[in-house]
């Protein structure tokens, strides 16, 4: 065998040996990154957010566009109040991938509950296009509409949501919000009623339930 050949099997089998290093590393790469992103996920449903938010930041170490990651820390953030924060990560979500819908629909909650509900408005509606039975867009609008004045078209889009799931807890208990704020407080109590049989240790839909009921009884007794 000549040199040339030696040198040109020499080297083929040092190619080799190096592809084969590098796609065991990305694998074992890849393996980290799955298990951080599942302690993420798992330490943000027992709400513990900060540490959900580091095991993030690791993943984002190594995957900075990773949206579906940014979108769970642009989460965490926001549930601890840090709401700049994370307006920035649903920034750079949207920035990566314009149309990812979770990213707009947090824009559009942020913005809601910031009092910019035409904004709001503006990225449900984006959503809807992009996915007309995403019931998070569908309530996240008529909750907008609602607190510009239009319960009707609010409750137009809280049927279409209810129609697609029928126990989408907070499809009923916007529906009963909205019902009561136009003064048909017995529907209101309706709603509420079946948000909290689908979700019964719900704190914040029996308050909403015990403060309308209050509310009736009060009603009752005066002359």
């Amino acid at each position: 065998m000549g040199k040339a050949v030696k040198a040109t099997i020499f080297f083929a089998t040092l190619i080799f040996v190096i592809l084969l290093i590098q796609s065991i590393a990305y694998s074992q790469s890849q393996e980290e990154v799955s298990t951080l992103v599942q302690r993420g996920v798992y330490l943000f449903n027992q709400k513990q957010y900060d540490d959900a938010i580091k095991a993030f930041d690791k993943v984002l170490g190594v995957e900075p566009n990773n949206t579906y990651v940014l979108n769970q820390k642009g989460v965490a953030l926001y549930t601890l109040g840090r709401v700049i924060e994370a307006v920035k990560v649903f920034d750079k979500s949207l920035e990566i991938d314009p149309n990812n819908t979770r990213a707009l629909n947090s824009k559009g909650l942020v913005s809601g509950l910031l009092g910019r509900h035409a904004e709001a408005l503006a990225y449900f509606g984006k959503v809807l296009v992009l996915d007309p039975n995403n019931t998070e867009a569908l309530n996240g609008k008529a909750l907008a509409l609602n607190f510009v004045g239009k319960p009707n078209q609010a409750l137009s889009f809280l049927d279409k949501a209810l129609t697609i799931d029928p126990n989408n807890t907070d499809s009923l208990t916007s529906k009963g919000l909205v019902l009561n704020g136009m003064g048909r407080n017995g529907e209101a109590l309706i709603y509420l009623n079946k948000a909290l049989a689908t979700d019964p240790n719900n704190f914040y839909i029996f308050s909403l339930k015990m403060k309308l009921e209050n509310v009736n009884e009060t009603s009752r007794k005066l002359p």
